[in-house]
């Protein structure tokens, strides 16, 4: 089981060798969202862009803000889920569209994070063969 906790508004999300990345608020003791990860392989790293030496008063987030989740996958996919969305297809435009997926590794991801260098639009990921990538979010490439 990998878990991410946002302690600023209580939630917990929560994914591990299952098809489904769950967000729960622990206050209600509800889950209030989860995601298909539409794939047979396990989530092995969660992020945020939560960043608690920011601090509520400063917005208590770096990165695009904290309702956006990434998952690293054992088969070297990154995905991205919005929180907010209470099912797992959202609309972009006219398309639906349940995450974005990041397909460069090729071995196991490890270890996520949102940076705060440059546009906060980036996101850092690790794998297993020791090849780590910077990923800009507005593309689907390193």
């Amino acid at each position: 089981m990998i878990c991410e906790w946002q302690q600023f508004n209580g939630l917990l999300v929560v994914g591990g060798h299952s098809k489904k990345l769950r967000c729960w608020d622990l206050k209600s003791e509800t889950c209030v969202t989860q995601f298909d990860t539409e794939t047979g392989a396990a989530v092995t790293s969660l992020t945020t862009a939560w960043d608690e030496d920011l601090g509520v008063m400063n917005g208590g987030y770096g990165g695009m803000g904290p309702d956006l989740v990434v998952a690293g996958h054992s088969d070297g996919v990154l995905k991205l889920y919005d929180v907010r969305c209470r099912d797992s297809v959202s609309k972009i435009g006219k398309r639906a569209r349940r995450h974005t997926s990041f397909t460069e590794h090729s071995s196991w991801i490890v270890e996520t994070s949102f940076s705060s260098y440059g546009g906060r639009f980036e996101i850092i990921s690790g794998s297993t063969s020791g090849v780590v990538k910077a990923w800009d979010l507005r593309t689907s490439s390193s």
